[in-house]
């Protein structure tokens, strides 16, 4: 110790200067803080040297102090902290600190601080003053303070703090009022509501350590001064937070504290206090209840405080109303519901044990006023997307929300009055909040389900909010409920359940027996509840010795069957609860059958109708009339997947047995511009560039694509589309898919069930029918069932179609008769869901042959009769489900073609074009009778049809010349199928043919459409019509080869295309063709000059070589060997071979020539080709090869390749065949 005092210089003050510039100017010495934490780590070790020297001597602190008060007298302006220079820029000017000096200089001041020794420097009152004078200027910044900033403001107000300014003080100028506005800034502004914002946090660890001295003063000041509202929420949700992570310091103190300040919050929750100040009170209320809660309960024991907080909070809840004074151009009444939604945010915490139970009971009684008042409200005035319904959702999820947190019964008999007809919209909430509410009420469940029952039972209450009740709360609480505390709370009680069930109805007033019909329609539900729920053992041990199952079934059949019921309804309002205590009491049969029963014979009595009662007629609203199902639904994308998996299937069938040779096959209808009844690929997909896939949309026409199995081919994914008609991998779809009146009865859930139960347990091995299908098949059989009934079963039958299957033959007449007894009543004039649905069903059966070929014959007269509708992938579903009935029992079906006919002729001979009706019933015409052609039948039979195949013949005309292209297109193709009918009927029978009645007058009608100059009529329907009767065409021959040369390039092609189909008769013709064809040859039009190379390729087989070689050769040689068609270049060089194997031209140098240098073509399709040509015609041996290439094949113009192809010719020679057996070697191959 004595060698340090004689090594270091205590007496110099220089020394002394160098600790004090260490500590407060480091920058002087070298010494550069780039940022705080680098300052104060300098502070603090310049700190840690002072006090380890203060140690070595006694006088060094003292000297220190003194050299500290020299400095701060000579160089005021070097340590002076009110130098810091707080602009923008942050940068020094003139006399002011930088932001690196700034920074040192505060953190040095703050060591001096933490050591006791800046008191005694600068005295306390003198620091004092430094602390508020470093508050004053950073409040004055009146700013948000930049980044660069805002530490060294940080560093002030701490340092200011430790200097002794008071927490109060800190407050009053957060609370400052006064209004500045900010340079750039247009809007003025509070600077203690800036400052609270630049310092919120060091702020309010402030006010929570000395909350004594300033939470009055906040509170005080909160009824009027937004920052002391935000200073307040601060301050109690840093509380909150330090409370969640374990601290608990000062926690009471504090909440007492706040407890005894409430009150000053008073007008903020008066009953003309606007909804800001109301939300506020709310807001800091919550808080306070939550921290409350989480301590000693010290509102419990503070009777005062406790009551003005309840008082309050009724007050906002009553006094909603008055909340309108309000801000941001809110109305009143959006005001009032903002403030009532706050309100149940509260609730929960309310229901605490805090609080006694009769305010509770006031609360929940201000609840219910409230619910009835905001809540009860019609969907017609909540219309969607409105700010209404928004509003309404959210104060409904509040509710919903505090009921299922708070887990209260009270609070939940709040919620009962909007059970009674909530809007549509909210029942899915609904539902979910109350399952949520029975999976948490834990021990609260008996009491809950004791209050559903007592409501079931309070006469006072409306019918319908106590029948609600039970189908909403007591089912949920229920099926939360484990197995055992719901066989204990019925075995208490399933005796008065079972009396209740016998009670007869007192029918004597309407509104005595509507209560009467909903008290036991709602027992029905306990016992139907009862048995769903719990497993047969324990029903066994605890509900049989009170109530036998032999004694329920008993009860239950006789109500499902009516037999309790009066000989006539005397109050016609009730038939609706009749059918309801009948539906209940079935359920709950069906319940106790599936629960308890094991043999099949017994759940044949939930079928089968009989002496012992009726069933079907009770359970069913036989007084709605359905006259008008509609046609498209939700599972309308379904059914056309199904059709379309169906359809491609049974394609894919009749492709792979070779039916598409045999028969026309497949047919579709779609609304596309410009389309026919066919495209051929090679013309179509060429020169009009449109594809065999289409949109399914509507567009501006109506077209057809009707594709009778010639070239097509079996569309992909058969599997996929096979698994997509299955509904689902179970035998019954449990899934509504509908969810019309019959997926939605009471009882589809249940009959569904049944059956699907009945089929897994008893299987379907029996060759015979179960006993309960044929319960099901008498009652649809029978001719006096209502057609409502036979529509529900029907529906029934729809969906488990899988287990009624093996009896398709059986079901097949009663499915359909449904549809047919009455259309009217049975869906309406339309091709509705319903009746694709049975159509899809029968389908899906895979029926051979109908087992009554006339009814099949009547229903698709009736199909047909209504499968016309606007939207083209209907239109198509439609046509496509009638194709495959006519396919699949075309040998056995007789209809009346008229209504088809009546179709093709809409609108009469002076309909016009445009009319999209018009356009879609003969589309819709010519579609149908492209099905009865796709499968083989005639388009006109005497024998069935009523009316003369002329008539046919002449509406076929009338429609070609309708100005709707893919209207005449189609009657075109539609034309083709008919005359190639007729002239095959005329040769098998050896008859003449009747040209009067068809061939003649269509003659006419294209010849007229040629003199007025309609080539698109004339050329399209000709094409259409040699697409079907190739043979037509060389009638008009000579007509076309004089139009040819005149035709544009689109029609140019169509009719190259017509000549290819019968190119036999042109050769009479070549002398004026050749011409026109070498024109088209030279002309720059690829798919005239495809079609043109392909009818040379007929043509030139049997012409003269002289012919040959001066008009056609020299023009072919010199366009296409070059040209950028690989298709052209293609044809061209099969064009070459063709004349090559002519005898005469083999020889010819200009073919032999072009034939090499095909050889050398740049397409692999091309040079492959002429590979093989070449190979075919060289000798199979190598060296005779070899010699034949070097002199036949050697030609300048291909020196440059004759190596690469001829060597590629000679590798052909070596190829093994496939039959040749490879020797096994013996010996060791020699090293080369």
């Amino acid at each position: 110790m004595e060698l340090l005092e004689g090594l270091i210089p205590f007496a110099e003050p220089d020394f002394f200067e160098l600790m004090c510039l260490a500590l407060l100017r480091p920058r002087d010495l070298g010494f550069v803080a780039t940022d705080p934490h680098h300052a104060e780590e300098l502070a603090k070790l310049t700190l840690g040297v002072i006090q380890r020297l203060s140690v070595v001597s006694s006088n060094f602190k003292e000297g220190l102090t003194k050299r500290l008060l020299v400095l701060f007298a000579d160089n005021k302006s070097r340590f002076d902290l009110s130098g810091i220079d707080l602009s923008l820029d942050g940068g020094g000017n003139g006399g002011s600190l930088g932001v690196e000096d700034a920074m040192s200089l505060l953190k040095g001041y703050q060591q001096l601080h933490l050591s006791g020794s800046l008191l005694s420097v600068l005295g306390k009152k003198e620091a004092k003053q430094m602390g508020e004078n470093l508050l004053t200027r950073v409040f004055e910044f009146g700013r948000e303070f930049p980044p660069i900033l805002e530490s060294i403001a940080s560093e002030m107000v701490s340092l200011s703090l430790a200097l002794g300014t008071s927490v109060q003080r800190l407050v009053e100028l957060c609370l400052d009022e006064e209004t500045i506005k900010p340079p750039l800034q247009t809007r003025k502004v509070m600077p203690g509501g800036i400052f609270y914002l630049n310092f919120r946090r060091l702020i309010v660890q402030q006010v929570r350590f000395f909350f004594k001295d300033c939470l009055a003063f906040i509170l005080k000041a909160a009824v009027g001064n937004p920052t002391a509202r935000l200073l307040m929420n601060a301050v109690l949700d840093d509380q909150i937070k330090s409370m969640e992570q374990g601290s608990s310091l000062s926690r009471d103190i504090f909440l007492k504290e706040m407890i005894l300040h409430l009150k000053c919050l008073q007008p903020c929750c008066a009953s003309n206090a606007g909804l800001a100040d109301k939300q506020f009170f709310l807001e800091i209320l919550q808080k306070l209840l939550l921290l409350d809660l989480r301590s000693e309960n010290l509102l419990q024991h503070d009777e005062s405080s406790r009551s003005f907080i309840q008082e309050s909070f009724i007050s906002c809840i009553d006094g909603a109303e008055n909340a309108g004074r309000s801000v941001d151009g809110i109305s009143e009444k959006e005001a009032n519901i903002t403030l009532k939604t706050h309100v149940f945010v509260l609730v929960p915490l309310f229901l605490k044990p805090t609080f006694a139970h009769e305010f509770q009971s006031r609360l929940c009684s201000s609840l219910t006023k409230l619910v009835s008042e905001n809540l009860l409200v019609r969907e017609a005035d909540l219309p969607k997307g409105s700010n209404q319904r928004a509003m309404y959702m959210g104060m409904l999820s509040r509710l919903l929300e505090a009921v299922s947190l708070s887990c209260s019964v009270t609070l939940l008999e709040v919620l009962f009055p909007l059970l009674l007809d909530p809007p549509k919209f909210a029942v899915r909430k609904l539902s979910d909040s109350l399952e949520h509410f029975s999976q948490n009420i834990g021990e609260g469940r008996t009491a809950c389900l004791n209050l559903c029952i007592q409501l079931l039972g309070d006469s006072t209450k409306l019918p319908k909010l106590r029948r609600a009740v039970i189908d909403r709360v007591f089912v949920s609480l229920m099926n939360a409920a484990p197995p055992p505390f719901v066989t204990d709370w019925y075995s208490k009680r399933i005796k008065g359940i079972v009396d209740a069930l016998g009670k007869p109805v007192d029918s004597i007033e309407a509104e005595t027996e509507e209560e009467t019909l909903v008290v036991k329609v709602c027992h029905y539900s306990l016992v139907e509840l009862l048995f769903l729920k719990v497993d047969a053992p324990l029903i066994k041990e605890k509900i049989t010795p009170s109530a036998s199952n032999a004694s329920l079934m008993k009860v239950t059949m006789n109500e499902s069957r009516a037999k309790n019921d009066p000989v006539t309804c005397l109050h016609p309002e009730n038939c609706t609860l009749w059918r309801d205590l009948h539906i209940s009491a079935y359920k709950a049969l069906a319940a106790i059958t599936l629960r308890t029963q094991e043999q099949e014979k017994v759940f044949g009595l939930l079928f089968k109708e009989g002496p012992t009662g009726m069933i079907w007629q009770h359970l069913v609203d036989t007084v709605k009339v359905y006259n008008e199902l509609p046609v498209e639904t939700s599972q309308l994308a379904s059914a056309f997947q199904t059709v379309r998996g169906m359809r491609d299937e049974r394609r894919a069938r009749m492709t792979a047995q070779g039916g598409t040779s045999a028969s026309l096959s497949t047919l579709s209808s779609q609304y596309v511009v410009n389309i026919g009844l066919s495209q051929e690929p090679a013309v179509i997909s060429s020169f009009v560039s449109q594809s065999k896939v289409h949109s399914e949309g509507d567009s501006a026409g109506l077209g057809l694509d009707f594709n009778l199995g010639e070239g097509d081919t079996a569309a992909s994914g058969d599997n996929t589309a096979h698994d997509n008609s299955s509904l689902s991998d179970h035998m019954v779809n449990t899934i509504p898919s509908d969810q019309d009146d019959f997926d939605q009865h009471p009882c589809m859930e249940v009959l569904l069930k049944l059956i699907e139960r009945l089929h897994s347990k008893f299987g379907s091995g029996n060759r015979e029918m179960p006993e309960w299908m044929k319960a099901l098949h008498s009652t649809l059989q029978n001719a006096g069932t209502h057609i409502n009934i036979r529509l529900f079963l029907t529906k029934v039958v729809v969906r488990s179609w899988r287990v009624f299957a093996p009896f398709a033959q059986v079901w097949f007449i009663p499915v359909v008769q449904t549809i047919l007894i009455d259309p009217e009543k049975s869906g309406g004039m339309a091709f509705h869901y319903m009746l694709r649905d049975i159509c899809i069903t029968i389908l899906q059966w895979n029926l051979p042959s109908p087992p009554d070929p006339e009814l099949a014959s009547e229903f698709i007269t009736h199909l047909m009769r209504v499968a016309a509708h606007p939207s083209s992938p209907v239109l198509r579903a439609n046509v496509d489900i009638i194709r495959m009935f006519i396919d699949t029992w075309k040998k056995v079906l007789q209809f009346d073609k008229h209504i088809i006919l009546e179709n093709l002729a809409f609108g009469g001979k002076a309909a016009s074009g445009t009319d999209r009706s018009v356009r879609m019933q003969r589309a819709l015409g010519l579609q149908l009778f492209g099905a009865i052609a796709a499968s083989g039948l005639p388009f006109y039979d005497p024998a069935s049809d009523m009316f003369m195949e002329k008539d046919l013949y002449q509406v076929l005309l009338q429609n070609l010349n309708f100005k709707g292209k893919e209207i005449y297109e189609a009657s075109g193709e539609l034309i083709g199928i008919v005359l190639k009918q007729r002239h095959q009927a005329a040769q098998d029978f050896s008859r003449p043919l009747d040209e009067q009645m068809l061939e003649a007058p269509l003659k006419q009608c294209l010849l007229k459409f040629c003199r007025e100059s309609n080539l698109d009529c004339f050329l399209n329907i000709l094409y259409k019509i040699t697409f079907r009767f190739p043979q037509y065409g060389e009638a008009f021959a000579s007509l076309l080869v004089d139009l040819l040369p005149k035709l544009p390039g689109v029609f140019k092609v169509i009719t190259l295309d017509i000549f290819l189909r019968f190119p036999s008769c042109l050769r009479s013709l070549l002398s004026m063709l050749l011409p026109t064809l070498t024109k088209i040859l030279t002309h720059r039009d690829e798919f005239a000059q495809l079609k043109c190379l392909q009818l040379l390729v007929e043509l030139m087989k049997d012409l003269p070589d002289q012919n040959i070689h001066e008009k056609v050769l020299p023009v072919i040689c010199e366009t296409f060997p070059t040209h950028e068609s690989v298709d052209c270049r293609r044809l061209y060089y099969d064009l070459l071979i063709c004349l090559h194997a002519n005898e005469g031209l083999k020889s010819e140098d200009l073919i032999v020539r072009s034939l090499l240098a095909g050889l050398t073509d740049s397409a692999e399709i091309v040079r492959s080709s002429l590979q093989k040509f070449w190979s075919s015609i060289l000798s199979q041996d190598l060296r005779e090869r070899l010699s034949q290439m070097i002199n036949l094949m050697y030609d300048p113009s291909v020196e440059e390749h004759w190596a690469q192809f001829t060597n590629v010719l000679l590798l052909k020679v070596l190829i093994i065949p496939r039959s040749f057996h490879i020797m096994q070697c013996t010996s060791e191959i020699p090293l080369c």
